[in-house]
């Protein structure tokens, strides 16, 4: 007799093996995103949050300034922090959160990431790969989840991957839409931002080859 376990439909019928066998692969993209999450409630190890944490309370207080103020031999030279917009809410959220909140939402980035790039992932027959993959990528990315820019680029990079798939898949430039404003947030983040452009010149770049063979 059937255990009230059982997975069924929603008419109360046995559900059919290939449905259960359809879950289990999901569930498994479930958990691999959330052990990437779980690698990245880590202690505090970045040696510049203390740095970044003053740019950023410099900024919230005195505006974005376009020279040096911090290194006494350069100080009043001509410089623009480049990940100015990641220094201003890493103080706005330790400011409101505390650490423990850095380390949260640090995670959730980390977590988004791997969502983005399974959404990324073409071959939806092929998820127990994909669970592989993805746990694999987690465990060698895993020493570089520290409370830094590069967090955000793990998001936005991801995210182009995600945007330039579902063109694909749609056959259309539509989705293409999102890329300018995820570009704009990456670029006042983290210097990692050229692969903004690399990712979508490398598929306009397969389209033209495809066209021309």
């Amino acid at each position: 007799m059937a255990s009230g376990t059982t997975n069924t439909t929603t008419d109360g019928s046995p559900a059919p093996p290939c449905a259960r066998l359809r879950a289990a692969p999901r569930a498994a993209l479930v958990l691999a995103v959330v052990f990437a999450a779980l690698l990245a409630c880590t202690q505090l190890q970045a040696v510049d949050f203390g740095w970044q944490w003053r740019v950023g309370q410099s900024i919230a207080q005195s505006g974005l300034s376009e020279t040096e103020r911090f290194t006494l031999s350069a100080r009043g030279a001509e410089r623009i922090e480049s990940s100015w917009l990641y220094c201003v809410a890493l103080y706005q959220i330790e400011r409101h959160a505390g650490i423990a909140g850095v380390i949260v939402v640090k995670a959730l980035l980390i977590a988004m990431a791997w969502v983005l790039a399974l959404l990324a992932a073409p071959v939806r027959s092929a998820a127990w790969l994909s669970v592989g993959v993805a746990l694999l990528a987690a465990l060698a990315a895993s020493p570089r989840f520290m409370v830094r820019p590069e967090v955000v680029s793990f998001v936005c990079f991801a995210a182009h991957l995600a945007i330039i798939q579902r063109a694909r898949s749609a056959g259309g430039h539509g989705p293409l839409a999102v890329l300018p404003g995820v570009q704009l947030l990456w670029v006042n983040t983290h210097t990692f931002f050229a692969f903004g452009v690399v990712l979508p010149a490398a598929w306009l770049a397969e389209r033209g080859l495809i066209a021309w063979w």
